[in-house]
């Protein structure tokens, strides 16, 4: 399972914003989810990450400089990820073993003609 973190980052002037200011440190958080924009319970969407560009003025041009802090958390699928290793790792030494076996048996088979 991967894990997304967004979070509202704004610009540190003290003129931001009070729209900008509410969302300062908001968060929206998806599990195995690629959403196109970011929803607030009370602005509405404020990010498109399509475009990746702030919605939170509209679609007018604006001059807002707040941005997105992205953390991802794929432990899981790592972990994952090792136990497919060491299944495949078990697997080509069986494959090793089993293709002996099938030389061997085809240097016996070559002895008797």
């Amino acid at each position: 399972m991967v894990t997304v973190t967004y979070t509202w980052r704004k610009h540190a002037r003290p003129n931001s914003c009070v729209k900008c200011n509410s969302l300062a440190g908001y968060s929206w958080t998806f599990e195995n989810e690629t959403p196109t924009v970011l929803i607030h319970p009370q602005f509405g969407i404020v990010w498109d990450l399509i475009i990746d560009q702030s919605r939170a003025h509209g679609l007018q041009p604006y001059n807002c400089r707040c941005w997105l802090t992205i953390d991802i958390n794929d432990s899981d699928l790592m972990e994952d990820l090792d136990v497919i290793d060491k299944g495949l790792t078990s697997l080509d030494s069986n494959l090793d073993s089993s293709l002996n076996y099938v030389t061997a048996f085809l240097s016996v088979l070559e002895g008797l003609t």
